[in-house]
């Protein structure tokens, strides 16, 4: 093995700026768990009344962050251990198969969040362009698209991240090497066009949803064309605070890692370099948690404006009733009178 990798590896291994980081994305990583809990198992988020396709999309969504995270917490649990347990000279080395296994599920679930996103736009805007035929879509449509959606993340993730030689041992486990970073920074930048597209289209379903529920719908009127445009508003203003919120940190995280290797670049000293780009990861985690929270705060409000509603709807059928039986009361009144004078003359 190189001498040179050995003691660069010692410098990766008793760095301290880099043992804050795995610190602190592990304790991210364990929040972004916790809110996942919350979300799905918990059950405080009832997605039963939605349609199927839709559901499969967010399960996909929670999957791939569950992924982020239990891989997360895993890795740097791993690395955290090793810098204390194997101190020997050389002995915090790794190969580059085995850095793919660590570190590729954590760097796969970033485009395939943009993609699922992709496909949840797609869904929304069929769902909103033919409500009618929608509505009898079975779920062997959206399963269609999930299997192809995932056989195109596998497809570019492994042409992206690709590395030359797998058995190259490296001071510190990284899959970005020189070798593969143009094509993953030509990646990064792709998704980015493709989110600021595709939120963009969520800001137009959400405008479409609105005008239509404001219309009037009473022209060839069913229960089901009804019950499907209410979905779709209330579908469309779920995903869209979450699409705006995952925009804007991926931006973020473009930004920032596009200075970092500029400034810093392989080219220089390399253990700030993979500190600044393990930071800066941290954007990531932090955009998966902010995702989960707008979620949950918008499910929340969501379901008290429909208490509301329905408490609104509850107090005008009673208002109703109160009026029809003080009307049914004075008719009854008025007759009692009538009869009774007219009994007298």
């Amino acid at each position: 093995m190189d001498v040179e990798v050995c003691v660069l590896s010692e410098r990766f291994r008793n760095s301290r700026i880099i043992l804050a980081d795995e610190i602190f994305c592990t304790i991210l990583y364990v929040l972004l768990l916790i809110l996942l809990v919350y979300l799905g198992v918990g059950g405080k988020c009832s997605l039963k009344t939605f349609h199927f396709n839709f559901r499969l999309i967010l399960y996909n969504v929670w999957l791939i962050i569950l992924i982020q995270a239990v891989w997360g917490v895993a890795s740097n649990v791993y690395f955290i251990f090793i810098k204390f347990y194997f101190t020997g000279f050389c002995s915090n080395t790794h190969v580059a198969w085995q850095c793919a296994l660590i570190k590729w599920p954590l760097l796969w679930t970033v485009p395939a969040m943009s993609f699922v996103h992709l496909v949840g736009f797609v869904e929304r805007t069929w769902a909103t362009r033919f409500p009618r035929n929608y509505e009898n879509t079975g779920r062997f449509c959206g399963v269609f698209w999930m299997i192809i959606t995932w056989l195109v993340i596998l497809g570019v993730n492994i042409k992206a991240f690709d590395i030359p030689d797998y058995q190259a041992y490296s001071a510190y486990c990284m899959v970005t090497v020189p070798a593969n970073q143009n094509s993953i920074q030509n990646l990064m930048h792709f998704l980015l066009a493709l989110d600021v597209v595709v939120t963009a289209g969520d800001l137009l379903v959400l405008w479409l949803n609105k005008s239509r529920k404001r219309a009037s719908i009473y022209d060839n009127y069913s229960l089901s064309r009804s019950f499907q445009q209410h979905e779709n508003y209330i579908t469309s203003r779920l995903v869209l605070p979450v699409s705006l919120t995952h925009s804007v940190f991926f931006m973020l995280y473009l930004a920032a890692t596009s200075i970092c290797r500029y400034f810093c670049g392989y080219g220089g000293d390399p253990v700030p370099f993979v500190a600044g780009l393990m930071f800066i990861h941290n954007i990531l985690i932090m955009a998966f948690a902010s995702c989960l929270l707008v979620f949950i705060v918008c499910w929340k409000l969501m379901e008290k404006e429909k208490g509301l509603q329905d408490m609104l709807g509850a107090f005008g059928v009673l208002f109703v009733l109160a009026n029809d039986a003080a009307r049914s009361a004075a008719e009854e009144s008025l007759y009692g009178e009538v009869v009774f004078g007219n009994s007298f003359c």
